[in-house]
C-alpha cells in the first residue's frame, strides 16, 4: 500500500520494473485505493478502512525454480524502490507471501482478533494465508500462583 504517489515514485517504479530492466514480472499495477476504503465506519469489521491511498502489485509467473527466484528478485526491486511512499498498512488481499499479520490491522483491532481466536480456536487448529496467532493469559506470577494452589488445595 501507498500513503502517496507523486512524479518521483512513477520514475522509481519505471526503473524498478520498466521493459529495459530484463524483469521477468509480467504486471505491475497501482490501483487507487483512497475515498471509500479509507473512511471506517461503526460496523465495518476489523479491516474498518485501509490507510493508503494507492495499492502496488506485482506479479509474475514460475514455471521453474530460477523463474520464481528471477519473479521473486522483481518483486523486491518494485517493492524496494516503492518503499519511500510506503503506507504503515499492508492489504490482505494480493498479499501472497508470508508476512506478520499485524500490518493488515490497527492495532486494536488486531488485539480483539487474537482475543476471539483464542476463545473460538484456543489450540490454533484453524489456519489461513495470513495467522492470526490466538492471545495467550498472562503469565500468573509466583505467589498468585501459589495462593491459587492453596485456595484449590484447602
Amino acid at each position: 500500500m501507498l500513503a502517496d504517489l507523486p512524479s518521483e515514485a512513477i520514475t522509481e517504479l519505471a526503473r524498478a520494473a520498466g521493459p529495459e530492466t530484463g524483469s521477468l514480472l509480467q504486471a505491475v499495477e497501482v490501483r487507487h485505493a483512497g475515498g471509500e476504503m479509507r473512511r471506517s465506519r461503526p460496523g465495518n469489521g476489523a479491516l474498518a478502512a485501509v490507510d493508503a491511498e494507492y495499492g502496488l502489485h506485482a506479479v509474475g509467473m514460475a514455471a521453474t525454480p530460477q523463474a520464481a527466484q528471477a519473479v521473486g528478485y522483481g518483486v523486491v526491486a518494485v517493492m524496494s524502490a516503492m518503499a519511500p511512499w510506503a503506507a504503515g498498512q499492508t492489504y490482505l488481499n494480493f498479499t501472497e507471501t508470508s508476512r506478520d499479520s499485524r500490518g493488515f490491522f490497527a492495532p486494536q483491532a488486531y488485539e480483539r482478533l487474537r482475543r476471539i481466536k483464542a476463545a473460538a480456536d484456543p489450540a490454533d487448529l484453524i489456519r489461513a494465508n495470513h495467522p492470526i496467532p490466538p492471545a495467550r493469559p498472562a503469565p500468573v506470577s509466583a505467589p498468585a500462583r501459589d495462593q491459587a494452589v492453596l485456595r484449590h488445595a484447602g
